[in-house]
């Protein structure tokens, strides 16, 4: 049988590491959403012109360029880019953490780097269904003619889920994408016919 002390000093603890718990959760979810709101206010004053992208830490110029995807967003990808090109390109490359690649991958598709549709394939074919989904999402990003092959060209081999691959190409219909899309949908007959 439990002493009264001993209960009361088992709620008390109890008590305390629940206080701590509810206290950490809401500092957490107050520091998020002023992040976030600290995030708004920065995409529309940069939008404005009112904020350069040398005037935000490298910190918030992430937050925004890894955000939804705008022209905003772009010209903080093209800040981080000017600034890190050689560690997003190693990261982007090989990163050893999923989570970091992609970030790499974002920025720089998001910066128009050249070197974006290569890195884009190398993650496409690097065995790992969940970085290749989504530098599928991130190639439809892009409104490049490699970009286009590159997505037909996964489309095609079947290396990922051709229903997705498929989605990644809708959006944007671009003249590459509406010519070998109609020529896939050809039967044999028809390619047969049209080619006497």
């Amino acid at each position: 049988m439990f002493s009264t002390a001993v209960l009361l000093l088992a709620a008390g603890f109890l008590g305390t590491c629940w206080v701590t718990l509810a206290s950490w959760a809401l500092g957490a979810r107050y520091l998020h959403d002023r992040a976030l709101l600290r995030q708004g206010e920065d995409v529309e004053a940069l939008s404005r012109g009112s904020l350069r992208p040398g005037d935000l830490s490298r910190r918030r110029l992430h937050r925004i360029a890894l955000g939804a995807s705008s022209p905003t967003a772009a010209r903080a990808a093209r800040a981080l880019e000017r600034a890190d090109e050689a560690v997003l390109l190693r990261r982007a490359a090989s990163g050893r953490r999923k989570r970091t690649r992609l970030r790499a991958l974002t920025i720089l598709v998001r910066a128009g780097s050249p070197r974006a549709v290569d890195l884009l394939r190398a993650a496409v074919t690097a065995g790992d269904a969940s970085v290749a989904a989504s530098a599928m999402r991130l190639t439809s990003e892009l409104r490049t003619h490699a970009a286009d092959i590159l997505l037909l060209d996964v489309l095609v081999e079947g290396r990922h889920p051709r229903s997705r691959t498929a989605t990644e190409l809708e959006p944007s219909k671009p003249p590459t994408f509406a010519m070998s899309s109609a020529s896939l949908r050809r039967t044999p007959k028809q390619a047969s016919a049209s080619g006497r």
